[in-house]
């Protein structure tokens, strides 16, 4: 969903469930690792709509979506919750 399109007060509370109920969007949930301190992640599609993560402590790529439409422009969203204080886009 393109974000100039989305009216913020019919945004649901949490992306997960909620937001992918409403259809047109993906989310997945991380494992709470990955929310510890420095930790550095990075997400990619690839060309079958299939999207992946990993992290710097050499854990494997793990799988978290598939069957994003990968022919129109994506957006992506950070949806941090719990002791999160900051997330940081590199």
């Amino acid at each position: 969903m393109d974000p100039l399109e989305i009216d913020a007060s019919l945004l649901p509370p949490f992306a997960c469930p909620n937001l992918v109920l409403q259809g047109r969007t993906w989310a997945a949930v991380l494992p709470d690792v990955c929310g510890e301190e420095d930790t550095v992640l990075t997400f990619w599609v690839d060309h079958r709509g299939r999207v992946f993560f990993g992290r710097q402590q050499g854990v494997q790529d793990i799988l978290l979506l598939k069957g994003v439409p990968v022919r129109a422009p994506l957006w992506a969203i950070v949806d941090v919750y719990g002791h999160t204080k900051a997330v940081q886009l590199l």
